[in-house]
């Protein structure tokens, strides 16, 4: 049996976001030691949240154009990173 070959992007994905959690779980124990750091702790967590959010729905969204285009559609148990409601 062959096992699937896990895409580059997928897996830069994982590194990124388990580089985000290590600093989730840093950043709140830096703000239960010292409450004044709440601040750049907030915006560290939205402006990542944020920018990995909308860079993951554009690639999901061009993927999507392009398996349209190619006549293909989308199905729910794939992962097209939409809603597939059309």
């Amino acid at each position: 049996m062959r096992r699937k070959k896990i895409e580059f992007s997928k897996r830069i994905m994982f590194c990124v976001l388990l580089t985000y959690f290590i600093g989730v779980a840093v950043g709140t124990y830096v703000v239960i030691k010292s409450n004044d750091q709440l601040s750049p702790y907030l915006v560290f967590l939205g402006s990542a949240t944020s920018i990995a959010i909308s860079c993951y729905s554009f690639k999901a969204k061009g993927e999507n154009v392009e398996r349209i285009k190619r006549g293909e559609v989308p199905h729910e148990d794939e992962d097209s990173g939409s809603d597939n409601n059309y």
